[in-house]
């Protein structure tokens, strides 16, 4: 019994076709991910510089006052009794 044969016969010019092809998506993808990849990392850069300023300005305006407990422990004595009266109600 014969094989039968394939309408299409592979040439050898497009025996690399599908290697060529798959080798130029993976090298779109890598340029693609190298570039995403600075270009968020800028901008993760930015937003984390900004929070550490920002962060290092209320901290030291902490330390710079007087009394650094006033801000730790800032509690009115009225406020709280007239808390518990409501309660009791």
């Amino acid at each position: 019994m014969k094989t039968p044969r394939l309408p299409y016969k592979p040439h050898a010019n497009h025996l690399g076709q599908g290697l060529t092809e798959y080798l130029t998506l993976l090298l779109l993808v890598a340029l693609l991910s190298v570039a995403a990849t600075r270009s968020l990392g800028k901008t993760i850069r930015t937003k984390i510089k900004s929070a550490r300023n920002q962060i290092h300005r209320e901290v030291t305006s902490r330390d710079s006052r007087p009394d650094r407990s006033s801000w730790l422990d800032h509690r009115d004595p009225e406020d709280e009794a007239g808390q518990d009266e409501e309660t009791t109600e």
